[in-house]
């Protein structure tokens, strides 16, 4: 499950990518427009993008 990334945080200097196995990185606020948000309120809606990616 490759590539399977969210985003967090607003502030510019303060976004951040995730992927399913919780590990983060600090990303620009252009590349984080461009991955769903990862919040708690999310889980189904993380849920279904991960499914998306199992063969």
């Amino acid at each position: 499950m490759e590539n399977v990334l969210f985003t967090y945080g607003a502030a510019a200097g303060s976004c951040r990518k995730v992927d399913y196995l919780d590990r983060e990185s600090e990303i620009s606020k252009t590349e984080a427009e461009e991955l769903p948000d990862y919040s708690p309120e999310g889980e189904l809606r993380i849920k279904r993008e991960l499914l998306k990616k199992l063969p």
